[in-house]
Formats: structure tokens, C-alpha cells, sequence
């Protein structure tokens, strides 16, 4: 499916490759589309740059073994009530489905939305949907990408989350090293385009920072500096600059990796909302915090990432050291009344109304529970214990590890 519009003096192309959210940004652009009639349906680039001549182009791409999966799903559970018609679907298996994809002569795919369409729109690489001068954006990140491409071209246009996410959220656990093979050799164009690999990252961090001045940015590097001491190094990075002065983005810069994400925002409006602009950016299983001027301790990330992939919890913490610095001095102490040693959810329940027993930045948690309770509410200074109280009710699962993993920094904190 191609669609054009014209926003301002620019037009633009969007390829739209099923299955990649792009119904997300059709909704986004809709206002601007152009009534096309000679790009309908699901034509080539090649068909359309001989109707039309665009400023700009871009596309959506997946990874390959997500959007096998995702097509899959999507024809056997018939969504938004259309009906398919491809060698009994219901009744096969994944593995099925991809040796049918090998068949030939594979019988036609139709349905109502795709009108006449045959086989080939799921089975087609999405490499061969574009060419090099196709700018592309990906489903994993999509909303920070299609912001990020309409803030380049001078335009202030929001995406809101995907309104067709597939329910299969966690497409790896459906595959076997047959299948990942499979999958791999029918989609090998996109595996070396695209530079994607079968195992999707699962954990994201984000870290939120107010720096005021170029003192706090030697306590945003430390704290940087002690993720990436981690024994746990599968993650993606989100860092937060909540009008921050102007030398911060530049010692950030410094000290991060090339994959870590940035976030700039040029309006303080507080601790909450910072959060969430983050959150808006994830599309991980899992999240785990770090406060600016605090620092993570050797093994957390992987204690955690154990401890909540083997047992029925939705938020987990550990327990924090304090390192007090308002005297100029650090002095270290092993607990304070505000980080109670509260270990299962029945003592972390019967306590969290007197107060916060969980220390944010330690936590680490599932992102479906954050979307669920539709993420931090801006109550100054209090979002956290917020957030922990109404997850609760909720009926998530808690639980705090009773080992020290975390640095909790007294004296540095700024208002937000």
C-alpha cells in the first residue's frame, strides 16, 4: 500500500508494508493525505514514482522473525473480523504455515481489507518493497522514529501508540531452531539489509536527568558508567535530558554508546512526565530505572532479570546502600527508614500504605503493568510510592530481592 500527502509545501510518500503499524501512521498523517487514485492498493515504488514525484519517502520495517510471526497471527485469528482464505490456517501450526510459504504452487491469499491480493504481500522480503533512497523507520522504535523523521523535516507531528499491536507480544517463545532457520533463510534480505537477529533485546533502562548545572553531569556520568559495568549486557539505553543546561548533551554524548537513545526535552514539567515521555519510547519486555545522581552495584541487572523471568512478579526491587553527601563528606550507610527490608508482596502490601518502602531506581519492571496503569501520575515527589499503590490494587505482583544492588544518593537531588 502506498499513500501521499502533502503537509505544508512537502509531499510525501509512505510505503506501507503490512504488519508494521502503519495504520498508526496513516492515523497520524490523515489529514494530510491526497486522494491518489493511480497509487491504490499495493503498488511497487517503482509504479508509483511514475505517477508522482515526492519530496520525501519512508517506510516502516520489522524484524523478520516478529512480522512472520505477526502475519501468522493475524491470518489465523481473522482480526477485526475478516475472513481468510489460505489452506486452512486455523487448523495449522506456525511451522506449518512457514513450509507452506516454501510450497508451490501455494494457493491464493484473499480477504476483504487486502482485496485480491495473493500470497506474495506476506511472503515478499520487505527489502524488496523499497530502495536506498527509501528512508526507514523501524517497529520497534516507532514512535521516537516517525517524530524524530517529522522533526527533520521541520514538522511538529505526534504519533500515538499502535492502535493494530499484535497480541502476540512475545514472538520469540513460538519458535525452535528449525523454524528460526526457516525464517531466516526466506527473509534473508532483510536479516543482512536491516541488520536485524533473531533474539529481540528484552530489557530497556531508562534514566531521567535534570541537570542545572555542570555539576550534576559528573553524577549523570557515574551513573551511565555503572550500567554499563553490569554483568548483564543485553539492554537498550534511554536517557532523559529534562532541561538540562547546555553542556550536558555533550558529556552525555561522551560517555554513552552509539545505540543509546536521547531524549531532549526543553520544558521542565516534572519527574512524572519526563517518565513517561521515556515509557512512550519503549517497546521492551521489561524496564529497569536509574535515578541521575545514583548508581547501579555489580550484578543487579542480572539477579533481577533472573529472578523475574523464573517467578510470577510484575515489579521487583532490591534493597538500597545510602551514600549521604549533604555535608560534603559521603558517608555510607546500609539502610534507611524509607527502604525497608520488605521482601514478599504480602509484607510489601500490608506496609506501602504508611509508606515507600521501594527504592525507584532499583526497580525493575514489566512493561505491559506500566502501560496497563497508564504510567506515571505527576504527583511531585510522591510518583513512585503513587505508582506502587495503585499497581497494587491493581493486583500486580511484588517483590523486593534482599540484597544490597543499588547506590540511593542523599543530597544531590534538584526539584523536578
Amino acid at each position: 500500500m502506498a499513500v501521499l500527502y502533502k503537509i505544508e509545501e512537502k509531499t510525501i510518500l509512505f510505503i506501507h508494508i503490512p504488519k508494521t503499524g502503519g495504520g498508526s501512521v496513516d492515523t497520524a498523517l490523515s489529514k494530510y493525505r491526497v486522494n491518489e487514485p493511480r497509487i491504490v492498493g499495493h503498488p511497487t515504488l517503482e509504479q508509483c514514482l511514475k505517477v508522482v514525484n515526492p519530496d520525501h519517502i519512508f517506510t516502516v520495517i520489522r524484524n523478520p522473525w516478529d512480522w512472520r510471526s505477526s502475519w501468522f497471527h493475524y491470518l489465523k485469528e481473522g482480526k477485526s473480523g475478516q475472513t481468510y482464505e489460505y489452506n486452512n490456517c486455523k487448523d495449522k501450526s506456525f511451522k506449518d504455515h512457514l513450509k507452506w510459504i516454501d510450497s508451490e504452487p501455494r494457493q491464493n491469499f484473499t480477504n476483504s481489507h487486502y482485496n485480491g491480493t495473493d500470497s506474495k504481500l506476506f511472503i515478499t522480503p520487505q527489502s524488496e518493497y523499497i530502495n536506498d533512497n527509501v528512508k526507514v523507520l523501524r517497529f520497534e522504535n516507532l514512535k521516537g522514529d516517525f517524530e524524530d523523521y517529522m522533526s527533520d523535516m521541520g514538522l511538529d507531528i505526534k504519533l500515538n501508540k499502535h492502535i493494530h499491536k499484535s497480541t502476540n507480544n512475545n514472538y520469540v517463545k513460538e519458535y525452535d531452531s528449525e523454524t528460526i532457520k526457516i525464517v531466516e533463510r526466506q527473509l534473508k534480505s532483510d536479516v543482512l539489509k536491516f541488520g536485524y537477529n533473531f533474539k529481540m533485546t528484552k530489557l530497556s533502562i531508562l534514566l531521567c536527568a535534570h541537570c542545572p548545572n555542570a555539576s550534576y553531569d559528573d553524577l549523570l556520568a557515574k551513573a551511565i558508567s555503572s550500567i554499563y559495568k553490569q554483568s548483564y549486557k543485553d539492554y537498550k539505553l534511554f536517557i532523559v535530558l529534562d532541561e538540562c543546561w547546555g553542556g550536558t548533551l555533550s558529556k552525555v554524548k561522551d560517555v554513552i554508546t552509539p545505540d543509546t537513545e536521547i531524549i531532549i526535552r526543553n520544558k521542565k514539567e516534572g519527574l512524572a512526565r519526563a517518565k513517561n515521555a521515556g515509557l512512550e519510547r519503549i517497546n521492551t519486555e521489561y524496564v529497569a530505572f536509574l535515578d541521575a545522581d545514583d548508581e547501579y552495584l555489580p550484578g543487579k541487572l542480572e539477579k533481577q532479570m533472573n529472578f523475574i523471568e523464573n517467578n510470577n512478579v510484575d515489579f521487583l526491587g532490591t534493597l538500597a546502600t545510602i551514600k549521604d553527601v549533604r555535608k560534603g563528606i559521603p558517608k555510607f550507610f546500609p539502610s534507611c527508614i524509607s527502604v525497608g527490608e520488605y521482601e514478599t508482596h504480602e509484607q510489601i502490601c500490608n506496609i506501602i500504605g504508611q509508606g515507600n518502602v521501594m527504592t525507584h531506581g532499583s526497580m525493575l519492571i514489566r512493561k505491559k503493568a506500566l502501560d496497563e496503569l497508564g504510567g506515571y501520575n505527576d504527583v511531585r515527589g510522591k510518583e513512585d510510592w503513587d505508582l506502587w499503590k495503585r499497581a497494587i490494587s491493581s493486583g500486580y505482583k511484588f517483590h523486593q530481592l534482599q540484597e544490597r544492588l543499588y547506590m540511593l544518593t542523599m543530597g544531590t537531588s534538584v526539584e523536578r
